[in-house]
């Protein structure tokens, strides 16, 4: 029973953490890439390969299963997700206009 209590725990303590990092993400991928794109003109599409390549080395940490990763690798990963799709939105109206912006929206 106290096994089973740890794991239930455990579980949400990381699905916890996934989704904190995810908040976190999507703050800094306004308040970051606003600040890039409009002084030091880096465009958007370039900060979202940052993240992929971020979230390939979280895979690898994942793979890598060296104690104390996984909480790493989850605050990486839910930092990227919402990275991504902060910035996901602003890309595609950016590249295909606003005239089926719905249909690109529900698309993404």
């Amino acid at each position: 029973m106290k096994q089973s209590l740890k794991l239930i725990f455990g579980f949400y303590g990381w699905y916890t953490s996934v989704g904190f990092c995810n908040f976190l993400g999507h703050l800094g991928a306004v308040s970051v890439s606003e600040h890039f794109v409009r002084s030091k003109r880096i465009p958007w599409t370039t900060w979202m390969t940052i993240t992929q390549i971020i979230m390939i080395v979280t895979f690898l940490l994942y793979t890598s299963a060296l104690n104390g990763t996984l909480y790493v690798a989850t605050g990486l990963l839910g930092i990227c997700y919402g990275f991504q799709f902060a910035i996901m939105i602003p890309t595609a109206s950016k590249l295909f206009g606003l005239k089926l912006f719905g249909i690109i929206f529900n698309f993404l």
